[in-house]
């Protein structure tokens, strides 16, 4: 007999995960193989062009995902966590809060790459090639960063469901 009490808990569960699927896929997609493939095109204006394509549509995906995972995060939260005292007092509550201060580093890692220094990139692609050259170093630093923080999340979050690892 089906539990009608858990229809409910397990979508969101299954959102969250298909979000996270959905922006870390992408983030190792993109760093993995389109950011090789790219270096390996001999025009500037090419290579950036379609970065640039790629990033933007992306984009689409990545936010949606990251709206998708607040949501579904905070009705996750709030079914397994009742108050302070079981965040500060449980290894699932600590293992949570460092899972959520990772996220909040990647959530402003990821508003800093795709709004300020990817779009800048952009334009001085356009333009000037020896600083394009260096960006581009910080923005693909910026992004293995960010996804080395979201295999972390990752971690964290299978620990949680084993109760914690703190």
């Amino acid at each position: 007999m089906t539990d009608w009490s858990m229809i409910v808990p397990t979508l969101m569960l299954w959102l969250h995960i298909m979000a996270a699927i959905a922006w870390v896929g992408g983030m190792i997609f993109l760093t993995l193989v389109v950011v090789p493939v790219e270096r390996g095109i001999a025009d500037p204006r090419l290579r950036y062009d379609l970065v640039n394509k790629i990033g933007v549509r992306f984009k689409y995906l990545g936010w949606g995902s990251i709206f998708i995972l607040i949501a579904t995060g905070t009705y996750n939260i709030l079914q397994k966590v009742s108050s302070w005292d079981d965040l500060v007092a449980t290894g699932y509550g600590k293992t949570l809060l460092v899972k959520l201060v990772i996220v909040s580093v990647m959530f402003s890692l990821s508003i800093l790459h795709d709004f300020f220094l990817g779009p800048k990139l952009v334009q001085v692609g356009k333009k000037e090639r020896t600083k394009l050259e260096s960006l581009a170093r910080v923005v693909t630093i910026l992004a293995r960063g960010n996804l080395l923080l979201a295999l972390i999340v990752i971690l964290l979050a299978v620990s949680l469901r084993r109760g914690g690892i703190f």
